[in-house]
Formats: structure tokens, C-alpha cells, sequence
């Protein structure tokens, strides 16, 4: 029934690790809806903080041993 909780043994199946990794059945996963990892807990930049981080590594603000 796609709802992850159900655990009755009825709404369950077998099914290999690749498999189940690649069921388009289910709810995205994490991997998919949080492409960045800014959704982690251990996640230390924001967006921002992280588009910023970019763009001084681009511009000659910083030497590669600054950065």
C-alpha cells in the first residue's frame, strides 16, 4: 500500500537489496529530496553559507592555501 509503517505481513514482500534500493514504489528517499545534504543533521553550511564558499573559491579573494 506504499505506507511505510504498515509492517503486516501481508503488505510486505521479498525482495533483494538492489531491488528494494530501486522500488519506484515507495516514497522518495533521503538520497533523492536532499541532493545537497543540507537535510543532515552533521550538515555544517547553509545554502547560503555554501553558495558563498563557491564563489570566493572562484574569485582571487582567497589563495588556494586560505581557502
Amino acid at each position: 500500500d506504499g505506507n511505510r509503517e504498515n509492517n503486516k505481513l501481508e503488505n510486505l514482500r521479498w525482495t533483494t537489496c538492489a531491488e528494494n534500493i530501486n522500488n519506484t514504489n515507495t516514497a522518495p528517499c533521503r538520497r533523492i529530496n536532499d541532493q545537497d545534504g543540507l537535510k543532515n543533521a552533521s550538515s555544517k553550511f547553509t545554502k547560503e553559507d555554501f553558495e558563498n564558499f563557491i564563489l570566493d573559491c572562484q574569485s582571487d579573494k582567497y589563495t588556494k592555501k586560505d581557502i
